[in-house]
């Protein structure tokens, strides 16, 4: 891996065009070339190790490969007190136990590098500005969702592991199916 931090994630693929955009109309160096990177994510614990070993990643594999399928919802736009507008998933338990069981393998990993007590899992839409409002995320997220993608894929031995840097390089693992007003993240069965 290159220099940088890295952080464990769930890709959401349905949102990934959007926020790419967001992300290049911001600064476009923060945009990966690897095709496989997933800007568009749920952190499950960032920031992560600079290198991690073959021994370190199989840790997390082990740990995502004990993880029960869930489904959860991403509808709830809200706005952190810092204006970062965001979705929240819904159930989160899903979420923070994966959380909780990387914070037991790699306890000098404390999430946000523990400035948060209680760290709200979410997906980042953008920031709050004059024309940037929770009211348009909202509206601009329906879309993302009535067109997002619909791709599959498994977070498992033998399928993407789920790795996300920071750095420009990784993978991600995770699926979304578009619905309405909704977009559901499915960790699927093996």
């Amino acid at each position: 891996m290159t220099a940088g931090h890295s952080v464990l994630a769930v890709a959401v693929p349905a949102f990934e065009d959007y926020i790419q955009r967001r992300t290049a109309h911001y600064d476009a160096s923060f945009l990966s070339s690897d095709p496989a990177f997933s800007h568009a994510h749920i952190t499950v614990l960032g920031p992560w190790l600079t290198t991690p070993s073959q021994p370190d990643l199989d840790t997390v594999e082990r740990i995502v490969a004990a993880a029960e399928p869930f489904d959860t919802t991403l509808a709830r736009v809200e706005t952190f007190p810092d204006g970062l507008i965001h979705l929240r998933p819904d159930p989160d338990e899903p979420f923070r136990a994966l959380t909780a069981a990387l914070v037991d393998a790699f306890p000098h990993c404390p999430p946000y590098g523990g400035r948060f007590p209680d760290p709200v899992l979410h997906l980042t839409l953008d920031r709050r500005a004059e024309t940037i409002t929770r009211t348009a995320s909202a509206r601009i997220c329906a879309t993302c969702s009535r067109h997002g993608s619909t791709s599959t894929g498994s977070i498992c031995s033998g399928g993407p592991t789920t790795i996300a840097t920071c750095a420009n390089r990784g993978n991600s693992a995770g699926v979304a199916d578009a619905t309405p007003h909704a977009t559901t993240v499915r960790r699927e069965a093996r």
